[in-house]
C-alpha cells in the first residue's frame, strides 16, 4: 500500500462497473452471476455515445476525466488502496477503498467518501466486521437504485468471506452487514 492521499481520475464511460469478485466456495453462483451482469454492464456502456463537453466549472454534465483528491494528508488511516468509484444516478459519486495501518493488518476495514470533485464528504469507516482485515470493496448500482457494497474478510485469500451491505438513499445509510 502506498502512503499518500487517495487520488481519483474518472473515465468517460461513466456507467462502466468492472467487477472484480472471484469464485469462493461459499458464493460459487453469486459471483457467477454478478460476473454475467458486468458483463451486460460493460457491452451496454460501450455501446452508448458520450459527447464530451469542454466546462470550466465542476458541475453534474461536466467533461469527463476530472482528477481530483479525495482527501489530503489529513487522513483517518496511514495507508489505503483498492479504491472502487460508483457514479449514482443523482449525478453524485461514491468512492470506497480499504484502509487501515498496513494491508493485512488487523484495524483494515472499508471506507466511504460521497460527493463530487471538489465537493467530497470526510471519509467514514463503513464496514468493520471484527477484528480481521477487510478488502477490495466494489460498489454496483441496480437498476431499482439499491447500491451494493461487496468486500471480502479475512487474514488469508484462501479463508476470505465475501460480504455485502447495501444502501436505499444514496449511500448515506447502509444495512448490516451479510455473508
Amino acid at each position: 500500500m502506498v502512503n499518500r492521499p487517495l487520488g481519483l481520475f474518472i473515465q468517460p464511460y461513466n456507467n462502466l462497473m468492472l467487477l472484480n469478485l472471484p469464485l469462493t466456495k461459499t458464493t460459487p453462483y453469486l459471483s457467477i452471476a454478478i460476473a454475467m451482469l458486468a458483463g451486460v454492464l460493460i457491452i451496454t456502456a460501450c455501446s452508448t455515445s458520450s459527447q464530451p463537453q469542454q466546462q470550466e466549472e465542476i458541475t453534474e454534465n461536466s467533461a469527463l476525466p476530472v482528477r481530483d483528491f479525495i482527501f489530503g494528508d489529513e487522513q483517518p488511516f496511514p495507508q489505503c488502496h483498492a479504491s472502487t468509484l460508483l457514479r449514482s444516478t443523482d449525478g453524485q459519486f461514491l468512492v470506497a477503498w480499504f484502509g487501515g495501518t498496513e494491508e493485512k493488518d488487523d484495524d483494515v476495514g472499508i471506507w466511504l467518501s460521497r460527493g463530487r470533485p471538489d465537493q467530497w464528504s470526510k471519509p467514514q469507516e463503513i464496514a468493520k466486521l471484527r477484528d480481521d482485515p477487510h478488502w477490495n470493496p466494489v460498489l454496483f448500482q441496480a437498476p431499482d437504485q439499491t447500491i451494493y457494497l461487496y468486500f471480502k474478510v479475512g487474514k488469508e485469500i484462501d479463508h476470505w468471506e465475501t460480504w455485502v451491505k447495501t444502501s436505499t438513499n444514496g449511500g448515506e445509510t447502509w444495512s448490516e452487514a451479510t455473508e
